[in-house]
C-alpha cells in the first residue's frame, strides 16, 4: 500500500495533504453524498403539509398544470386546517383513458390503495371514473341524486373558470364513512369534516352567485 499510494508523513498538515492527494475525489464524492441527503431531509421535513387530498379522475387525460384553476377556485374557500400558516390543496392527478389497460390497473390500485388508508375524503370525478370506482358503494348521498352521488358543477362558476379542459358534467363526491370504521378514526374524519365544509362553502357561494 505504502509503494501504491506513497509514504504517509507523520505530521498532521502532512497526513491531510496526503490523503487528500491520493482519495480527493472520493471525498468529494462523500461530500457530494452527504449533501444531497441532507437537502432531501430538509425538503421533507419543511416541506408543507396539505391542509387537503383530492383526487381527480376522469376518462380523459389532463395535465397537472391544467388542474391548477380547479385547486386555485377551491383555495378561496380553504382554511388552515393544520395550523402552519398556509393553505395547501394536494389534488391528485388520476386521469386517462379508462380504455387503457395499463392506466385502468394503475388507478384501480392508486385509488383503491389511497382509500383503505383513509387518506381520500373527497373524489372528483366524471361519470366514466364514478362508474370504474363503483360510486354509489364508496360515496356518501348527501351530494347529488338517485343517478349519482356527488354535486355536478354544470353551469356554476367553477365549471366555467376551468373550461375547457374539462367535461360539462363533473362530480364533487365525498365518500362514505358512516357505518364504516373510519368513523371512530379522528385523523380521517377530521380529513372528511374539513372536505365536507370545503364543498359546502363552494356550493353556498354558487347558490348566493345565482341569486345575484
Amino acid at each position: 500500500m505504502s509503494e501504491k499510494y506513497g509514504e504517509i508523513p507523520k505530521d498532521l498538515k502532512g497526513k491531510i495533504g496526503h490523503y487528500w492527494y491520493y482519495y480527493k475525489w472520493m471525498i468529494i464524492a462523500g461530500v457530494c453524498v452527504i449533501g444531497l441527503v441532507i437537502l432531501f431531509l430538509v425538503q421533507v421535513v419543511f416541506k408543507p403539509k396539505a391542509d387537503y387530498t383530492i383526487v381527480l379522475g376522469m376518462d380523459t387525460y389532463v395535465m397537472d398544470e391544467q388542474i391548477e384553476p380547479i385547486r386555485d377556485y377551491l383555495e378561496q374557500f380553504a382554511e388552515d386546517v393544520n395550523g402552519d400558516g398556509k393553505i395547501k390543496i394536494d389534488i391528485y392527478n388520476m386521469t386517462g383513458s379508462l380504455d387503457d389497460t395499463q392506466n385502468r390497473d394503475l388507478q384501480s390500485k392508486r385509488f383503491t390503495s389511497e382509500m383503505m388508508l383513509g387518506n381520500i375524503t373527497l373524489v372528483i370525478a366524471d361519470q366514466d371514473f364514478y362508474a370504474f370506482v363503483k360510486g354509489d358503494e364508496v360515496f356518501s348521498d348527501d351530494y347529488g341524486d338517485e343517478n349519482i352521488r356527488g354535486y355536478n358543477w354544470c353551469g356554476t362558476d367553477i365549471q366555467q373558470q376551468c373550461s375547457p379542459y374539462f367535461p360539462a358534467d363533473l362530480y364533487f363526491c365525498m365518500r362514505q364513512v358512516e357505518g364504516t370504521s373510519f368513523e371512530t378514526d379522528e385523523k380521517v374524519m377530521e380529513k372528511y369534516n374539513a372536505c365536507k365544509a370545503l364543498l359546502d362553502k363552494m356550493i353556498e357561494n354558487q347558490a348566493v352567485s345565482s341569486l345575484n
